[in-house]
C-alpha cells in the first residue's frame, strides 16, 4: 500500500509544528503507527483549499485535518480502532472550542 505523504508547515519554534492542525494530524499518524512521509511546503496558498495540513494517498488528495483523520479511520480501520473517536457530544464541543476559539488567540500570541 503506498505511503501517507503528510504536507505540513517546517518545524519551528523547537516543537514538530506550530500549526495545532498539522500537529493533530501527524500525532494522529504516529498513534496509528501509519508510515507516513512528511513533505514542508512554506506557502500554503499552493495546497488544497489555500490551507495546511493535506495528504496524499496513492490517488487521494485530502485536504483539512478532521477530514484527514475521517479517511485514515477509513481507510487503516485495523490501525485506527484503537484511538478514541471523539464522536461524544461533550468531546465534539471541546475540540470545536479548542479549534474555533484557543487556536487563534494561541497564533495571536
Amino acid at each position: 500500500m503506498d505511503k501517507v505523504i503528510l504536507h505540513q508547515f517546517a518545524p519551528s519554534f523547537g516543537i514538530p509544528n506550530a500549526s495545532p492542525f498539522c500537529m493533530k494530524v501527524e500525532t494522529f499518524l504516529r498513534l496509528a503507527d501509519i508510515d507516513y512521509q512528511l513533505e514542508t511546503i512554506d506557502n500554503p496558498s499552493a495546497a488544497p483549499y489555500g490551507k495546511l495540513p493535506f495528504i496524499k494517498h496513492g490517488r487521494e488528495v485530502v485536504p483539512d485535518s478532521t477530514l484527514i483523520i475521517k479517511y485514515l479511520r477509513k481507510t487503516f480501520p485495523g490501525k485506527t480502532d484503537s484511538i478514541k473517536d471523539l464522536s461524544k457530544p461533550e468531546d465534539y464541543a471541546m475540540k470545536v472550542f479548542i479549534e474555533s476559539h484557543l487556536t487563534p488567540m494561541g497564533l495571536y500570541y
